[in-house]
């Protein structure tokens, strides 16, 4: 038998209401504690999974075997460095660091302490992700420089037809057409 995990979350913005609603579906995922810096969110997000409110993520590191960092990126290296540290199993929401130091500190405070961290590129395992992967990978598209997506409410990924956010790359330049039509025909989108 599995036991559980037992799990803290940091930060109860608005994505934080997604991972709850995803880790309540999972079996073996308890999760007991809630951090934020506004402890009303805290309270609010904690009531609707049984968690208990902590006023610091040092309160909270006993109680749990993993960590969920939710919060801005300039917040995760020291809040991921202490979980780690701590031997907790982390997960942080993208982007992983804001600065390259940070997300060297965050992968060597793992290594030392042999606990996991995880990036959630939730998105990635997503089909029409899967096959522009595959397109990219393939070369048919050129060097990317980079990409805008939305997801629509259905969970398709949705290419912009046009204007400033569109998939834009080195042969996008020199061919002076969006890449973005390109990438949903190649991609099956």
């Amino acid at each position: 038998m599995i036991d559980s995990v037992r799990i803290g979350i940091v930060g109860a913005g608005g994505i934080a209401k997604r991972h709850v609603e995803a880790l309540r579906t999972i079996e073996h995922a308890q999760i007991v504690g809630m951090v934020d810096v506004e402890t009303a969110k805290a309270a609010q997000l904690a009531q609707s999974c049984g968690a208990q409110v902590f006023a610091t993520l040092d309160d909270c590191l006993p109680h749990v075997d993993m960590v969920y960092v939710l919060t801005p990126p300039t917040t995760h290296r020291d809040l991921v460095c202490s979980a780690l540290t701590a031997g907790r199993h982390v997960v942080v929401e993208k982007p992983l660091a804001a600065e390259v130091a940070d997300g060297e500190a965050m992968v060597a405070a793992a290594r030392t302490s042999g606990a996991m961290l995880m990036t959630a590129f939730n998105m990635r395992f997503r089909d029409g992700f899967r096959r522009l992967h595959e397109t990219l990978a393939g070369g048919a598209l050129g060097a990317p420089i980079s990409i805008w997506t939305a997801v629509r409410h259905d969970g398709r990924v949705a290419f912009p037809r046009s204007g400033p956010h569109r998939l834009v790359g080195r042969q996008d330049r020199a061919r002076r057409r969006p890449y973005a039509r390109d990438a949903r025909r190649l991609a099956g989108i």
